[in-house]
């Protein structure tokens, strides 16, 4: 149904009013280390769990019993919106409750950092893993995806942070677990690689989405994005294939976490989210590249063991005060799960906006005030422009209004050298030129077992 100028007006102020309210009380607190109140805490057994790369719709599209199990037990499933389109900036905002705009960590792939740079350590904000130890909670932290072995500020806070793999990580979940007293609280963080290319998902979900094993057994570690990006049509739509049968993958190897939480499983907090999604194929993108788009954008919520209303959609840098909340930890973030509106997306300058998660205005360009307009409820793949003035002008003044609320930062990448390990561990995610993985003609690579562990 065509929406009246009168409608877009009143979404503008009806948002801004919001927006300048939460300004007043909630932003003023960035960056700000106050006190963690405690008095009221429950000690609630707290699992953040990220599966990288993970878009909103393939959740849905895929067979998930997992999330959908912890939705229906209680719970909440929501799409959110993901502050940033790549891991780093985003899991900072994820950590330390707060947008990009404000800590400023964002720089742009390895591959496109000068020479002699390097990346810089977020400032000195406190992080999620800090508010939770000081609230008396044992911090674990375990995650698959490499660049996390750099520290840039998300460590900080855990007793343990310690590299795995996704099939290795309920059994070091469980080793850290066992050491830990069962009536202390405890706070674990897992952060598996998910549908991160490169793709070789299992057998048997492989056989279900219709995966292409010759194709896929051409290459020693899998299906990456650069091998399909001038390919066929029918490898471009094995790569869409391969994708979706390794959320399934994902999603079954929750069940194996589960078991490893024992008797905490049962009243603990469980929010399982996405860093940021996928493209795959729309705008003749795969990949997580320097986009903007919806399809990177948007990515699931699952929460289970909250009592709290949680706005739908709600941007992931509410998933800080989302969780303190929930357990009564009182701590000030600079936004949380009411005052994180609007939505926003930012990916080195470049802007995705929305006041309701449907009507995005897209700015592609950090130096331009032209913006493009998409409504997603009839257009999902974001191909024919909205060229109402209504339209543009409410997403304008959602823009302007924000920003004026919240000051601006850029974090400058810093002088140095990048040393070998992190060098081949960015290769290994295909962050970096990566070498020939294509295996000799008439060799192929088996497809991989049914069980992983």
């Amino acid at each position: 149904m065509k929406q009246t100028s009168n409608h877009w007006t009143r979404l503008a102020w009806a948002g801004v009013a919001t927006l300048a309210m939460a300004s007043t009380v909630e932003l003023a607190c960035s960056g700000d280390h106050g006190p963690v109140g405690v008095a009221k805490a429950t000690h609630q057994d707290v699992v953040l769990i990220v599966i990288d790369t993970l878009r909103g719709d393939a959740a849905e599209r895929a067979r998930t019993p997992q999330l959908d199990a912890l939705a229906s037990d209680g719970g909440h499933n929501l799409l959110a919106w993901a502050p940033g389109t790549w891991t780093a900036p985003s899991t900072l905002s994820l950590m330390t409750g707060s947008h990009l705009r404000d800590h400023g960590w964002d720089l742009p792939f390895p591959d496109k950092l000068g020479p002699g740079q390097i990346y810089p350590s977020l400032d000195d904000r406190r992080t999620l893993g800090e508010v939770m130890k000081a609230a008396g909670y044992t911090t674990i932290g375990l995650y698959s995806n490499p660049l996390l072995s750099r520290e840039l500020g998300w460590q900080r806070g855990f007793d343990h942070w310690k590299p795995s793999s996704d099939v290795k990580m309920a059994k070091k979940a469980a080793n850290h677990l066992k050491k830990v007293d069962p009536d202390a609280p405890v706070f674990l963080y897992l952060h598996y690689l998910g549908p991160h290319q490169p793709l070789r998902p299992s057998k048997k979900a492989g056989d279900y989405w219709g995966v292409d094993w010759d194709l896929i057994g051409r290459f020693r570690r899998g299906l990456r994005r650069k091998f399909i990006k001038n390919g066929t049509q029918h490898e471009k739509d094995q790569y869409f294939r391969a994708y979706h049968a390794q959320v399934e993958d994902s999603d079954r190897r929750l069940k194996r976490i589960w078991p490893v939480l024992g008797d905490r499983f049962d009243d603990a907090l469980i929010v399982v989210t996405s860093d940021h999604g996928e493209m795959l194929g729309e705008h003749g993108v795969f990949g997580h590249g320097s986009h903007i788009w919806d399809q990177v954008t948007r990515v699931p919520l699952v929460v289970r063991g909250s009592e709290l209303s949680l706005p739908s959609p709600m941007s992931t840098t509410g998933v800080a005060d989302l969780i303190t909340r929930s357990v009564g930890i009182d701590y000030a973030w600079p936004e949380t799960i009411h005052s994180a509106w609007p939505l926003v997306s930012q990916r080195e300058g470049k802007v995705a906006i929305s006041g309701d998660g449907q009507v995005r205005g897209v700015w592609l360009d950090p130096d331009s005030a032209d913006v493009q307009v998409y409504d997603v409820s009839t257009d999902p793949s974001e191909t024919t422009p909205v060229h109402g003035l209504a339209e543009r002008a409410a997403v304008r003044m959602i823009r302007h209004t924000w920003q004026s609320g919240l000051v601006g930062r850029q974090i400058e990448a810093e002088q140095g050298e990048m040393d070998d390990e992190t060098r081949a561990l960015l290769e290994e995610l295909g962050y970096m030129g990566v070498d020939d993985e294509v295996l000799p003609e008439g060799q192929t690579a088996p497809p991989p077992p049914d069980e992983d562990e």
